[in-house]
């Protein structure tokens, strides 16, 4: 199951993410600090929930474990 980390956004808003907007994300493989995570991918101008099922489809093609959303 693929984990989808809101800690940074939140911490950044104040509150978690919805609506339209620019997404960032990051993936976290498996056996890899997050200091060596894979570059930051950005879905843009959809509402959280598309881009969030954009964001697991693309963290099972990478075999990602954890999906950061960034703020």
């Amino acid at each position: 199951m693929i984990e989808f980390n809101t800690r940074q956004f939140v911490f950044s808003h104040g509150s978690g993410p919805r609506g339209r907007g620019m997404w960032w994300f990051q993936f976290l493989l498996p056996g890899k600090a997050h200091l060596d995570m894979a570059a930051p991918v950005v879905v843009g101008g959809t509402a959280y929930g598309e881009a969030k099922k954009w964001a697991r489809v693309k963290a099972r093609e990478l075999g990602a474990v954890e999906v950061v959303v960034l703020p």
